[in-house]
């Protein structure tokens, strides 16, 4: 199971051509910056083309935020044709990996004080 960053984020052109330089520029909130570092990967995908799912690995991270945020900067790891600079969309960063976990949708938890638990039919 992994848990995820999921913000907005904007294609820039960090070059001159706009096929070849296409990144990915987002902010990261302060309270998940210890949970991301370069290599991170993730998924970008276009409010243009929300079907899209795009590849993205964490190049450079600000170490100094603004307003609780901090500046990050992902390279594309796949293009497609229809992408511009200045599009707009979805990030989702990887923030950890955790083995051995069982997930379970949050209605099926029930609670008795401070117990949580779930019921198995078999």
């Amino acid at each position: 199971m992994s848990d995820w960053l999921i913000t907005n984020a904007r294609l820039v052109n960090e070059g001159r051509r706009h096929d070849a330089d296409l990144r990915v520029r987002a902010q990261v909130p302060e309270a998940q910056l210890f949970q991301v570092k370069p290599g991170s990967t993730g998924t970008v995908a276009p409010a243009a083309a929300e079907d899209l799912a795009l590849p993205v690995t964490l190049r450079w991270l600000s170490p100094a935020g603004q307003d609780g945020k901090h500046e990050a900067l992902f390279s594309l790891d796949a293009g497609d044709p229809r992408l511009v600079p200045g599009l707009t969309g979805k990030l989702k960063l990887r923030t950890r990996d955790r083995a051995d976990v069982l997930s379970v949708p949050e209605a099926a938890v029930s609670k008795d004080g401070d117990k949580a638990f779930v019921h198995v039919w078999a």
